[in-house]
Parts: C-alpha cells; sequence; structure tokens
C-alpha cells in the first residue's frame, strides 16, 4: 500500500456524540441539535481526510507509533492535519486508533450550544476515532 494514498471519507450525518458525561438521552437530543447546526449535512455531506505522508516508528513486531500527515476537508474548506495514530497488527487483521483536534474556526464550523443553552460548543474540538481492517485474501 501507499502511504500517501489514505483516503477516508465520512458522513457528516453519521457524526455523534460518544462521550461518557451524557445520558442517552442526553447524547441524542446533542446529536439531533448540533448535527443540523454544526455539521450541515444536507449542505456538506462528506468529511475527507486525504494523507499525504506518513512517519512513524515499529515498537514491536505488530505495532507502529505514526503521523499520518494530510488535508482534511470540512464544510468545504481544506486544511493540512497530522493525526498521531496507533496501529496493531494481528495476521490479516490491522486496528488503528487516534485522536487529533482541530480548531472549529479554521473550517468554519459554527461554534454553538443545544439543549437550550445547558451544552455549548468551543472552538477547539477533539476528535477520537477507530478504525479496523482485514486485509484482502488476494
Amino acid at each position: 500500500m501507499n502511504p500517501a494514498s489514505l483516503e477516508i471519507t465520512a458522513q457528516s450525518a453519521s457524526m455523534a456524540e460518544t462521550s461518557s458525561v451524557f445520558t442517552d438521552q442526553q447524547k441524542q437530543i446533542v446529536d439531533k441539535e448540533l448535527r443540523e447546526i454544526v455539521f450541515q449535512p444536507n449542505q456538506y455531506p462528506e468529511i475527507v481526510f486525504r494523507s499525504t505522508q506518513v512517519s512513524g516508528k515499529k515498537l514491536s513486531a505488530d505495532q507502529y507509533d505514526l503521523n499520518i500527515t494530510g488535508n482534511l476537508t470540512l464544510q468545504g474548506v481544506t486544511r493540512p492535519i497530522t493525526i498521531p495514530t496507533k496501529v496493531t497488527l494481528a495476521g490479516r487483521d490491522l486496528r488503528a486508533v487516534g485522536e487529533f483536534s482541530i480548531d472549529r474556526s479554521d473550517f468554519k464550523v459554527k461554534a454553538t450550544s443545544a439543549v437550550h443553552g445547558w451544552f455549548a460548543c468551543g472552538t477547539k474540538s477533539s476528535l477520537p476515532w477507530t478504525l479496523s481492517a482485514i486485509a484482502s485474501s488476494e
């Protein structure tokens, strides 16, 4: 695989609050109000990351610490970012875990509130993620 060819596309309508500080009912309310206001999925249906460079080090036979640099497009605005990533290989299985932060104002994403002002979104957002993949048998 050419590491510079990594592309991940997420549907903005699929974004959800996963923080454990909310009850399931609160998460549903926050998701409904904020998804439409913040991500505007009808106008910007996709969030896209395209890598341009991968660097890092091998920690063991099956674990790697990587920095994946590329371009993130959110609400029609593209900015360079670097995503620290931990990768674990197990046979044909790959698991990648990371977290990165963005300043939402860089992407013209509104800082807003939900639930009648009880929950406010600032300009900084932390985005944790997990990717699982299985190598093809070809």
